[in-house]
């Protein structure tokens, strides 16, 4: 028997529409907040420092966001993420429309949203295997990467134009996202963490802090895994120091928004290029 496209499914379609919400969304905050915090301050090292202390966060929560999200029902935790989220960035958007933001509000506004997408964001991409089979999965996900390779080529662009509209209209776009991923998903049914049907019953019985260590004992104890993981760190952060220098370099000298995107538009297409050779 063949597997029914995933597409057929109408669970599908509304996870897909919250989620593609999400990322697009998302997606230009990050330029929209190194302008921001340049604007404020007049500093490219603070401007800087708003991307450090967001991957400093990301990075740090994310194994408790694994956790969280193993635990608990997915369709309620991108319901609460909606909800916090876009509270969150509404308010940033208000105070920025008021010129009433200090970058230490901004700092800590911007690490809160942070905290939480590391804490509850897996939980879309996790909600997706409770609704799939194996086959499905594998098509779906070559679907979800497409989605989200447009978005990184359009986010930038698009923040640097509605950054050049009003500073503030970049996060009320972000709090647009979140209100359609909050309505997409309360069409969702329960989403709960599939039980493996060879489990006994012990690792259930494991606590899951323990498990989590588990898996850091894995790569520790594996030599090949250890040198695949600090060559892809030092890489990515190579590249990613890079992009934004440039970044920071052409805000200093007073190039527009909307070209600034562009530019970073063209960094994607490089490197999508060289991924291809």
């Amino acid at each position: 028997m063949t597997t029914p496209a995933i597409s057929a499914s109408p669970a599908y379609r509304w996870w897909l529409a919250a989620t593609t919400a999400d990322r697009y969304g998302g997606s230009v905050t990050t330029l929209a907040l190194m302008l921001l915090a340049y604007a404020i301050t007049g500093s490219t090292m603070l401007a800087g420092v708003i991307g450090t202390v967001r991957m400093l966060i990301s990075f740090g929560l994310a194994p408790i966001g694994g956790l969280i999200v193993d635990s608990h029902d997915r369709r309620r935790l991108m319901l609460l993420r909606a909800g916090l989220s876009g509270a969150i960035w509404l308010l940033i958007a208000i105070l920025v429309m008021f010129g009433s933001m200090p970058f230490a509000l901004l700092l800590i506004l911007v690490s809160l949203a942070t905290a939480v997408g590391s804490l509850l964001g897996s939980a879309g991409e996790a909600a997706l295997r409770s609704m799939t089979t194996p086959e499905q999965y594998a098509s779906a996900m070559s679907i979800n990467q497409a989605r989200d390779s447009y978005a990184e080529l359009i986010g930038n662009p698009l923040a640097g134009l509605l950054y050049a509209i009003g500073a503030a209209f970049p996060f009320f776009f972000t709090v647009l996202g979140f209100v359609v991923m909050g309505t997409a998903t309360s069409f969702l049914p329960p989403l709960k963490p599939r039980v493996d049907p060879k489990d006994d019953g012990g690792e259930a019985r494991e606590p899951r802090w323990r498990r989590a260590l588990g898996g850091f004992r894995w790569i520790a104890q594996r030599r090949q895994m250890l040198v695949l993981t600090m060559m892809s760190a030092s890489s990515n952060f190579g590249v990613f120091l890079v992009f934004v220098l440039i970044e920071l370099y052409l805000i200093r000298s007073g190039m527009t928004a909307v070209l600034i995107g562009l530019m970073n538009t063209a960094e994607a297409v490089g490197v999508l290029l060289a991924a291809a050779v």
